[in-house]
């Protein structure tokens, strides 16, 4: 039985998927920092909010 893969990988230039990735670093990163920024501070409030 002759196995044929569905997608042919070896064509594909893994340095430009690379470059993407490494393109969207700086958008991703204050992005989740932010987010994660927001969380505490949200939390932090609502206990303050709690105990008053």
């Amino acid at each position: 039985m002759d196995y044929t893969p569905l997608i042919d990988l070896g064509s594909v230039d893994l340095s430009a998927v690379l470059n993407e990735v490494l393109a969207l670093i700086p958008v991703v990163l204050p992005v989740t920092i932010g987010f994660i920024a927001f969380r505490k501070g949200y939390s932090f409030i609502k206990s303050v909010l709690k105990g008053a």
